[in-house]
């Protein structure tokens, strides 16, 4: 774009950005990141910061807003934080401590800010104030629970300590819990410093059983306890104390969760056993563990309940469906059934088999591995092995990231030997442990339906069908659950739910063939039936499944009219976005081919696909409902501009001028419809003002005011129907309050949820009212525009609402300044 000296008008350039709707939200993004420094809402799930002078920034305030080249700053000009106003405690000092710390993976950036010296300048300017707030003996434990080294340095070199003894093994001794502090918090280089600087020696009874029991991740434990055993030799003895903090039950399942190395050396030396019970003494009590079941133990419940969690994740894992916050890694998985099955081992003979079966695999694949590698180092400029297994188990972690990295695709031209090899091992690993072992347990651990589901679910990912047979009771299952009237568990409904789940045409295909007397009545009772959810949860990931078999997945459930097949569909339209127009002709072949009703498809299939949409309108107009009114409201909440036009030039989806505006989700959607092609906002705007888009205000006062401007003939039988929300939202009641008195509307001209009107207005006349919004700038326009003097007594603060620290420190410096 090229602007002359010619004088030219700013606001069409202006518009012209702002109409497009990528540059909008690029634009609206970077302006929020700004604005969250300089606003605060009420609104849900937004968590605002305040603005604040450079005088009023408090030392809380710029620690959890992360300003930390602001405190970075007030430390080099030696500022001396104060307890009452600045927040001072010691909760938030360990917070600034445990954000500023190297060793915090999300402060790595903080820690270039504040570096070593900041931190002892920092120290050494407030040392006054934090030895008032801890005792000499605690603020060595204080700086380690922090977690920041660099501060645990700087309070070391104190004289209080230098040359002072810190040996555990005195009896009265201040600093003995400063080494289970530090193993606590699970920081390996701490742990180091207290040992090797502080002299503090390792507790040879609990040390092991305090780092399993930390809250520190697996990981964490795993490195601590390598170099416990591997670098200096500790030789942990079993403890037979009785005093300690944690449940030893508990302890004992936790166990399990070690590298399965680190777990044998334990076990070895004895450390790992069953926990007595002190109800029974029985000397067989540890030979009938997870073989009795009328036992009640506690400990069996809790290694049951994890030997059940573990399962599904083996299970599902490498799978289209693997994805949310409670994955659990494969290494870690794989670690624990190896630790159970070598435990197992010492109580029955017959366990020992898949722990050698296990090794076996692992020596095979490492030798294969390492042939692998020395042919590509030969080979210059190519690719190296993604799966690299040169020990599975005491590198495992290497390996699985790069294995979640590949997912299997079936019919996939770009498959290749190094995928099938990896696909060939984990089964074969999953294979050893959820049939060779899991199976002589499954009566205490596994339901029936739980064990069906994982007995299909591997015979679907290895093609082991006659598994099925050899391992359920399929008669069973289908008297049982059609006794109890619960078709969604039979055998068939099963059988579809998981082919449904991993898009796998193969599961639907081939197993009604091999049991094909218990899918006589699917179609009618079975998951095609019941299970119907609108949601993508339970249906497999487009972007994970390779495209050429979500084809004849697509084509597998059309055959036999499944009712999911159009939420199938339409989530292979709204999500895979490399579908090519052949792709678009193959689907509708599927569709000419097996669409037995005669009612045509929905075009909603298809709004998330531009492309796609307009190709369909194009080429094959009559095979699909143009007029479904769900169309035109999918594409208007979608924003797009360009689409939009286009149904509208079309007649597509039903428009209706007086109401079809209300679905917009932006303004730029809204100035389209109505200043081009005259569309009317219905005076309902509930969805409207649910919104909390950055700029809904925007979209709220525009609706509002042409829905006025509409109705100017006869306003007095106007109700504009707004949500509950409004209420909540001081800017739009500030905006309602305006309209009304400026004579445009009037109370009756609203209804607010099942609330008086009048109720919400009245609440931007009271200050105590103001409070509840927590925003300093309401409160503060609310005294500037009264005039209102305040009395900054306990009244006046205790009204905030909590959390709202900030503002009340705020008027304790004004206050201090009358």
């Amino acid at each position: 774009m090229v602007v002359c000296s010619q004088r030219f008008d700013t606001y069409k350039l202006y518009k012209l950005v702002f109409n497009d709707i990528y540059l909008c939200k690029k634009i609206y993004k970077f302006v929020r990141a700004i604005n969250r420094q300089f606003t605060n809402s009420m609104i849900e799930n937004k968590s605002f910061t305040q603005r604040c002078r450079y005088n009023e920034a408090t030392f809380i305030w710029m620690v959890k807003n992360a300003h930390f080249q602001l405190l970075k700053d007030k430390i080099e000009i030696g500022k001396q934080f104060k307890e009452e106003n600045d927040d001072f405690t010691l909760a938030n000092i360990s917070l600034f401590l445990t954000l500023t710390s190297t060793s915090t993976s999300s402060s790595s950036s903080t820690s270039l800010i504040i570096t070593k010296e900041i931190l002892n300048k920092f120290y050494e300017t407030n040392k006054k104030l934090i030895k008032e707030l801890v005792s000499i003996e605690g603020i060595l434990k204080f700086a380690i629970d922090s977690q920041n080294l660099n501060f645990i340095e700087i309070i070391y070199q104190e004289e209080e300590f230098k040359n002072k003894e810190f040996k555990i093994e005195k009896t009265i001794n201040p600093f003995k819990f400063i080494m289970d502090s530090a193993i606590k918090n699970g920081n390996l280089e701490i742990i180091k410093f207290v040992h090797n600087s502080l002299s503090i020696e390792f507790d040879k009874e609990k040390t092991i059983n305090n780092i399993i029991a930390s809250n520190c991740t697996i990981n964490n434990k795993n490195n601590i306890i390598k170099y416990l055993l591997n670098e200096i030799n500790f030789k942990p003895i079993k403890s037979e104390r009785d005093d300690y903090p944690y449940d030893p039950k508990s302890l004992f399942t936790d166990f399990f969760n070690l590298e399965s190395s680190l777990f044998k050396k334990l076990f070895e030396i004895g450390l790992i056993s069953i926990p007595t019970n002190n109800n029974n003494n029985n000397d067989n009590n540890n030979n009938n563990f997870i073989i009795n079941k009328s036992s009640h133990d506690s400990i069996i419940s809790k290694l049951c309940t994890r030997i059940r969690l573990y399962s599904k994740y083996l299970i599902n894992y490498n799978n289209n469906n693997n994805s949310g916050n409670d994955f659990i890694p494969f290494n870690n998985v794989l670690n624990f059934f190896q630790n159970i099955i070598l435990f197992l081992s010492t109580i029955k003979s017959k366990y020992c088999q898949p722990l050698k079966n296990i090794n076996k695999i692992i020596q095979q694949n490492q030798q294969e591995q390492e042939q692998q590698q020395q042919q590509q180092q030969q080979q210059q400029n190519e690719q190296q092995v993604e799966f690299k297994i040169t020990n599975l188990f005491s590198n495992i972690k290497s390996v699985i990231s790069n294995k979640v990295k590949s997912i299997v695709e079936i019919n996939s031209d770009d498959d290749n030997e190094n995928n099938f090899n990896e696909n060939k091992i984990e089964i074969q690993l999953k294979r050893i442990i959820l049939i060779d072992f899991l199976k002589e347990i499954k009566e205490l651990i596994f339901s029936q339906d739980e064990w069906t589901l994982i007995i299909l679910n591997y015979s679907r990912e290895s093609g082991e069908y006659n598994l099925i047979k050899d391992e359920l009771n399929i008669k069973k299952i289908e008297d049982i659950n059609v006794k109890l009237k619960s078709p969604e568990k039979m055998f068939s409904s099963l059988v579809i739910q998981i082919a449904v789940q991993h898009g796998d045409p193969n599961f639907i295909e081939v197993i009604p063939t091999f049991y094909e007397q218990y899918f006589q009545r699917y179609l009618d009772e079975s998951y095609v039936k019941h299970h119907n959810d609108t949601s993508t949860n339970n249906y497999y990931n487009p972007k994970l499944v390779n495209i050429n078999q979500q084809l004849i997945f697509i084509e597998t459930i059309y055959k036999y009219n499944f009712q999911c097949k159009e939420i199938i569909l339409k989530n292979l339209f709204d999500n895979f976005i490399d579908l090519t127009i052949d792709h678009a002709n193959k689907i509708i072949e599927i569709i000419k081919n097996y669409n037995s009703t005669t009612k045509p498809t929905t075009a909603n299939l298809f709004t998330g696909n531009e492309m796609i949409f307009k190709y369909y309108f194009k080429n094959h107009y009559q095979l699909f409902d143009w007029d479904d009114k769900n169309i035109s409201e999918s594409i208007i909440k979608s924003s797009n501009l360009e689409l939009i036009e286009f149904i509208h030039n079309n007649e597509i989806g039903s428009l209706d001028l007086n109401s079809s505006i209300n679905h917009c989700k932006t303004r730029q959607v809204a100035e389209l419809m109505y200043d081009k092609f005259g569309y009317k906002f219905h005076s309902q705007l509930i969805d409207i003002s649910n919104l909390n888009d950055w700029n809904s205000n925007y979209l709220f006062y525009y609706a509002i005011n042409k829905i006025i401007k509409d109705n100017q003939s006869d306003s007095s039988k106007l109700l504009i129907i707004i949500s509950n929300k409004v209420g909540n939202d001081y800017k739009k009641l500030k905006f309602l309050s305006k309209l009304i008195t400026d004579g445009k509307l009037n109370l009756n001209n609203f209804s607010i949820g099942d609330n008086q009107v009048n109720q919400f207005l009245n609440s931007l006349n009271s200050l105590e009212s103001l409070k509840n919004f927590g925003n300093l700038s309401y409160i503060n326009q609310y005294i500037k525009e009264n005039n209102t003097k305040i009395v900054f007594d306990d009244n006046f603060y205790k009204s905030f609402p909590v959390n709202n620290n900030f503002i009340i420190n705020y008027f304790n410096i004004k206050n201090s300044r009358l």
